[in-house]
């Protein structure tokens, strides 16, 4: 049987949040050194997708973020105005947050 790891579980080998892995996969999809795709991905019943890469194929993923993820805080070069979150909507041109009127 094949062994495939989650998003969970490449979190825990690189020491990040789950989360991290997969903004990494987000923020990425559309560059020129995008998280490597995955090999299998699961439907769950609600409409998520559960995505798990071959864990032979952890080296490749332990290079990717050992060499992208120092970029991995900035947003990459789709620019700003292609992600959108609830807090980035909040920022400023100069990139400081809008704080809410006392």
């Amino acid at each position: 049987m094949a062994e495939y790891w989650g998003a969970s579980r490449i979190a825990a080998e690189l020491g990040v949040a789950t989360g991290t892995v997969t903004k990494w996969i987000e923020r990425f999809a559309r560059t020129t050194h995008p998280f490597p795709n995955p090999d299998v991905e699961i439907a769950e019943t609600d409409g998520r997708i559960t995505r798990g890469w071959a864990s032979y194929r952890w080296p490749e993923i332990k290079k990717w973020a050992e060499k992208d993820r120092r970029n991995a805080a900035r947003i990459p070069e789709i620019g700003s105005k292609d992600i959108r979150t609830s807090y980035s909507e909040r920022l400023r041109p100069n990139g400081t947050p809008y704080f809410p009127a006392s």
